[in-house]
């Protein structure tokens, strides 16, 4: 009797189990850049592989991401020095008050743990020397093949082409793709291949080539260099907005509508393998004419969540334009504010400022959107798990934007 109800709870249990598969059908990818353990203890950017709910966030796969980019040396690889491999696998140097930890095999381990693919990212966003391995066949080979045997001697599930703009001709970008392609699939199981976009590429990557990439991880984001003809520069604008709603006369606004998504639909590429990219980063615009959209400015800070949160207690007052569905926080700072992530900024005391950030509201206003318009989407992507990172905070809510993401995917 009791053997027969093994039986049954183990038949329940695969039932469950193909249940859960089905219901995890579309995937959602986040990347986890080196800097997140690079300064473990001393940045609010840190967050170790082994503090971040992978589960809870309903993340599917994760891409590794770093700094280095692609050689013209042979074998070409985008771990193209020696402080390369150390970041990825070390972050270059012992992190305080930790043992001298292998932050890349802790990764792996994890998320395999997890039953998280973990990806390894091929960084081209400066083209230059991809576009010189993609102009030779033999470079390709080479190039497609050491990184590959890199992916299976450390534990990778595949690989994320970041090749974002600058792209050489589509037949240089087949060749790379077709052997990349080959490359993986000498991998047990196949390895995955993703590539990372820039919204104009549509036309680059050949519709025919679909079925060699897992998923086009779209960036729809990065939308707040927006020119204003009447000012003749730059404006205040959002870093995703969902539509452009009503603008002034000479503003070009840039958003989810408008930008990207008919250009590749009306190229023929399968929507079924795209994931599109949501921001957990935002930006500030500062000494502006007044704390508004639509105004010139002078500088223009890459800003996280927790930042963008702090200027409530600077002379912020938090909006919602509901004709974009995005968040929004200006004011005047009270005192002087000095950001340093990607880059350095300091916004004196007095100066009017604009801040565009993504929240639990307009990522969840974004998902519906899309599935209501695109039911067929493979998934979303976000970038990335340090942006949105909120020190101090329990397991599990530690990084908000990101579960909100997986909460309106799968449900909570």
């Amino acid at each position: 009797m009791k053997k027969f109800l093994y039986v049954q709870y183990a038949l329940l249990f695969l039932i469950f189990s193909s249940f859960l598969h089905a219901q995890h059908s579309k995937w959602y990818v986040s990347y986890y850049p080196y800097w997140c353990s690079g300064y473990y203890g001393t940045s609010d950017l840190a967050i170790a592989p082994w503090e971040i709910d992978w589960s809870g966030y309903h993340i599917t796969h994760v891409v590794h991401f770093m700094d280095g980019n692609v050689s013209q040396t042979s074998p070409y690889s985008t771990l193209a020095f020696a402080h390369d491999s150390a970041d990825l696998e070390r972050c270059a140097s012992k992190n305080p008050g930790i043992s001298n930890i292998n932050w890349q095999d802790s990764l792996i381990t994890i998320c395999h743990r997890k039953r998280v693919k973990v990806l390894l990212v091929i960084q081209a966003v400066v083209p230059t020397n991809i576009n010189y391995v993609a102009a030779d066949s033999v470079r390709t080979d080479v190039f497609a093949n050491w990184l590959v045997g890199y992916c299976r001697r450390k534990g990778y599930d595949g690989l994320d082409l970041d090749w974002e703009g600058g792209m050489t001709s589509a037949n240089d970008v087949n060749r790379m793709v077709r052997r990349l392609r080959l490359a993986l699939n000498t991998m047990t199981p196949h390895g995955l291949l993703f590539v990372c976009p820039a919204g104009d590429a549509g036309a680059v990557y050949s519709p025919s080539q679909d079925t060699c990439i897992d998923r086009f991880n779209y960036q729809a984001y990065t939308y707040a260099y927006v020119w204003h003809s009447r000012l003749q520069r730059n404006a205040s604008w959002y870093v995703s907005p969902l539509h452009s709603g009503t603008t002034p006369i000479g503003f070009e606004p840039l958003s989810w509508d408008n930008r990207g998504l008919k250009d590749w639909i009306r190229t023929g590429h399968d929507i079924s393998r795209w994931n599109f990219g949501l921001p957990t980063f935002g930006y500030t615009y500062y000494d502006l004419a007044n704390d508004t959209l639509y105004q010139a400015y002078s500088g223009m800070a890459y800003t996280t969540y927790q930042t963008a949160l702090d200027f409530l207690s600077n002379g912020g007052r938090k909006g919602w334009d509901d004709e974009r569905k995005v968040p929004y926080i200006h004011g005047t700072t009270i005192k002087q504010v000095t950001i340093s992530v990607g880059g350095w900024w300091t916004i004196p005391a007095g100066s009017p400022y604009w801040v565009t950030y993504e929240d639990a509201n307009s990522v969840q206003e974004k998902i519906k959107y899309m599935q209501d318009n695109c039911p067929n989407i493979g998934g979303f992507m976000s970038y990335d798990l340090s942006t949105d990172l909120v020190q101090g905070q329990k397991f599990g809510k530690r990084n908000p934007v990101t579960k909100a993401i997986g909460d309106a995917l799968f449900g909570k």
